[in-house]
């Protein structure tokens, strides 16, 4: 929340809903969080529905971890979405490289350039580890490695070599539960996601990590709560429209109705297996 004792008319709106969120703007998952800096798994999917918060949470993990040196992680972010061959892979790589150049310099690191992604990663973790700290490798929309998996699969295998065999190298991945669908692909090597299973699941917000999120007592925390489940979209969104001076009712009504929003609620009930529509019916 920001303003401090300027009247609320002229402050800025707080709630996100557009995009992720890091720092003062993230609430909850604490435990999550220390259970994978501080936890012994090296390779982690993060399994999330669309909307629950997951590149947020790298977000955040990146944000922790690279103002925090104590902690031993040197963070990398990489959306792998449109890395849909060995080319397109390297070239993402590179461009999330060149937007940490500072942070390389500040580790007097220097990759070779013009190679391929697994070797720039090889490249990389070693010289992170030279500096004593661990490469803290964040890949979000990992259902990109399904396409990749079909267009290079020795791409995929050749990441699956480095995040498997590199002890100074933590991995944590986001994705649907669509990218189970990657071990049913055929393979010559170890199926890439095996080091990652059981997947970590993100849950929905609980009443406390609800109204911290929400952050006023003047907006009714508990009823929220009740009508989202905790989910950190609706709870956002919700807040937003309250913050704008909306009856309570009237934003629940519209918000029920509102076919954006059903629409990938349904996306993501698509997702669920049988018997979890069951559950939910």
């Amino acid at each position: 929340m920001d303003g401090g004792n300027t009247p609320r008319e002229l402050r800025r709106n707080p709630y996100i809903v557009s995009t992720w969120v890091k720092g003062t703007g993230f609430s909850g998952r604490t435990t999550l969080i220390k259970r994978i800096l501080g936890g012994s798994r090296r390779c982690l999917w993060v399994l999330g529905t669309r909307r629950m918060g997951k590149t947020s949470l790298l977000r955040q993990l990146e944000y922790l971890t690279a103002n925090d040196p104590s902690l031993g992680y040197w963070p990398l972010y990489w959306d792998l979405q449109g890395s849909r061959n060995a080319e397109l892979l390297a070239k993402h790589l590179r461009l999330v490289l060149d937007g940490a150049a500072p942070r390389l310099a500040a580790l007097q690191i220097h990759l070779p350039p013009d190679h391929d992604a697994i070797t720039l990663l090889h490249h990389l973790w070693l010289q992170v580890a030279r500096g004593s700290q661990r490469l803290l490798l964040l890949l979000d929309e990992a259902e990109e490695l399904i396409t990749l998996q079909q267009a290079a699969p020795e791409a995929l295998a050749g990441l699956y070599t480095v995040v498997h065999d590199s002890e100074e190298l933590i991995t944590v991945l986001t994705a649907t539960r669509e990218l189970f669908e990657l071990n049913e692909l055929p393979t010559k090597t170890s199926p890439f996601l095996d080091p990652f299973l059981p997947p970590e699941h993100l849950a929905m917000l609980t009443l406390e990590e609800t109204t911290q999120l929400i952050a006023d007592p003047q907006l009714p925390a508990a009823d929220i709560f009740l009508v989202t489940g905790g989910h950190p979209y609706l709870v956002q969104y919700l807040c937003s429209e309250l913050w704008e001076g909306r009856e309570f009712a009237e934003v629940v009504e519209a918000t029920a109705a509102n076919w954006v929003i059903a629409d990938f609620f349904l996306k993501n009930h698509v997702q669920l297996t049988y018997n979890e529509q069951r559950i939910v019916q």
